[in-house]
């Protein structure tokens, strides 16, 4: 991701500019670039983190300083998408008659409540192709 959006950014500054790609795009120029969205400061630019807002925020002043048109409606490079954060448990089992399964080490639970349930069991095969032979 860091490589395309380094990458879209030059093109852009290309594109609109009269130079030659190789009289603008230098080693430094992209070392540079890649530096800053790669470094520890953005905290791996999660999304809904504030190194994601630092990085986009940067690559909308990078397109703005070579000249890139914001989306019409726009006054930046912004586009609002409403996210759900959600944050995965950090603990769960699954008892199956004297197996007990937990987080962690034999599955992972991505999201959900707790809940204390019941109910049958079905094994559907492990996703091979011959697993709904003889069903």
């Amino acid at each position: 991701m860091k490589i395309i959006t380094t990458f879209l950014i030059l093109l852009f500054g290309v594109c609109l500019s009269a130079q030659a790609p190789e009289d603008i795009i230098t080693k430094d120029l992209v070392e540079g670039q890649l530096r800053f969205i790669a470094s520890d400061e953005l905290q791996g630019r999660r999304t809904g983190e504030p190194g994601n807002d630092i990085a986009a925020r940067y690559i909308a002043e990078q397109l703005r300083s070579y000249g890139v048109q914001a989306f019409e409606g726009h006054e930046d490079y912004m586009q609002t998408i409403p996210f759900d954060k959600s944050t995965p448990p950090s603990a769960g089992t699954v008892t199956w008659g004297e197996q007990v399964m937990r987080h962690g080490e034999d599955m992972i639970v991505m999201t959900g409540e707790a809940m204390d349930l019941g109910a049958k069991v079905v094994f559907a095969g492990y996703g091979l192709e011959d697993a709904e032979k003889g069903w």
